[in-house]
């Protein structure tokens, strides 16, 4: 049975985005794989349940325009803090004819990599404590150094232990580790005691070399893991926990413009339908569903008003039995 939850963070790094040609028009926005799956969630509960973002900006201009935008779409913002000696991380997208993108990353002395240094972090991980579902990826825990990935690491299971709902996307990316040993000794340390976990089969395959999304599950249960929401891209998903493993498949999608931000609005998706104790099979659905809409778009975020409503995901499904 899924938690009856009303109170979520996400935490990780808030990122300025740029979208366009060099040296042509350039659309400004926000971005990083936590904060799209924060938006998304907070789009999407509204009044059902309260997001907040845990996290750390800078004290210029930008950082003020990030808290507006985050707080204009319904993000808690108390556990987000400031640090005036530094600035967000920033990057750069760019797709290709069939929505494929290529980013380039200034994030190494953002104000996030010092997070857990910050003189006001012990305020925010006490207030962890009363928050029922705490959601993070592989990429917030990458881009700290590895002895402050070593402190919240602890944190995390504390957290768990005492009752706290944690929600995990393995979301590999090569580039931000040290090492592959490194990426899989965090992995291997969060896995069992995360009640959630998100992964993407082309990371998975990438990280441990796992043949078919059969290994992936199997080897994913051995080290610990409860249930299990697998992505295999245009071809859907895989829900596994201890009584089933179930396949999803994706939604149609007739012209993909970017694919930027689509595993992160899967997640929102998803956890949509957790937080309101629907079946696994709907909480996937619905992850395809949002996943599809943001793919038809360019940027990590669409506007608004493009994004479905939950009563959109879930209409194919309005009267099925709760978790």
């Amino acid at each position: 049975m899924g938690l009856s939850v009303r109170r979520v963070a996400s935490l990780g790094e808030g990122l300025i985005e740029l979208r366009g040609r060099p040296f042509e028009s350039i659309h400004q926005g926000c971005g990083g794989d936590s904060l799209n799956t924060a938006i998304y969630l907070a789009r999407l509960g509204k009044d059902q349940f309260e997001v907040s973002y845990v996290s750390v900006v800078g004290g210029d201009a930008l950082s003020e325009g990030m808290l507006e935008c985050w707080i204009a779409e319904g993000i808690r913002t108390e556990l987000v803090l400031r640090d005036s000696s530094r600035l967000p991380g920033l990057y750069w997208i760019q797709t290709d004819d069939q929505g494929e993108r290529s980013f380039h990353y200034w994030r190494e002395n953002s104000a996030w990599r010092h997070f857990l240094q910050h003189p006001d972090f012990n305020r925010v991980a006490l207030a962890l404590n009363s928050i029922e579902l705490l959601y993070l990826t592989g990429v917030s825990l990458a881009t700290l150094p590895a002895k402050d990935r070593e402190r919240l690491l602890e944190l995390l299971l504390g957290l768990s232990a005492s009752s706290v709902t944690i929600a995990y996307d393995t979301n590999y990316r090569v580039s931000l580790w040290k090492s592959v040993n490194a990426a899989r000794a965090s992995t291997q340390r969060l896995v069992p005691s995360a009640q959630l976990i998100f992964a993407t089969f082309d990371d998975e395959r990438q990280l441990w070399g796992d043949s078919e999304p059969a290994t992936t599950i199997q080897r994913l249960h051995a080290a610990g893991a409860q249930t299990i929401i697998l992505k295999l891209g245009a071809d859907g998903c895989v829900y596994s926990d201890d009584s089933r493993t179930s396949f999803i498949p994706a939604c149609p999608v007739p012209h993909v413009i970017d694919t930027t931000a689509a595993g992160d609005a899967f997640n929102a998706g998803f956890l949509s339908g957790w937080l309101a104790h629907r079946s696994p099979e709907s909480c996937c659905r619905a992850g395809n569903a949002l996943a599809a809409a943001v793919i038809q778009q360019p940027g990590a975020l669409i506007a608004p008003e493009a994004t479905p409503s939950m009563a959109k995901l879930f209409e194919a499904s309005p009267s099925e039995p709760a978790k």
